[in-house]
């Protein structure tokens, strides 16, 4: 029998679900525009501050675009638009 030894439990909890910067709900015309600026060689942050100033939503309510988000954001894929009728 051990006296004074401590006893040490491992509590987890289920981690937030969160929803990814990876654009579910940010327009195609803004992966686009990333894009764009990036091909133009502007750099992240340059990108994120024009987004900020133009209030360019970014998918996560109260948030503000960041350097390390636009990247990501631009790696989505673009779905093109299907108009009824023309398929």
């Amino acid at each position: 029998m051990l006296v004074g030894a401590a006893v040490y439990v491992t509590v987890t909890r289920p981690l937030p679900l969160r929803t990814p910067v990876v654009g579910k709900t940010v327009p195609d015309s803004v992966v686009t525009r990333i894009r764009g600026e990036r091909a133009a060689d502007a750099s992240c942050q340059t990108i994120a501050n024009g987004l900020n100033a133009d209030g360019v939503p970014t998918g996560q309510v109260g948030s503000q675009w960041f350097a390390a988000s636009t990247p990501k954001v631009a790696l989505r894929p673009v779905y093109p638009l299907l108009v009824a009728g023309s398929v």
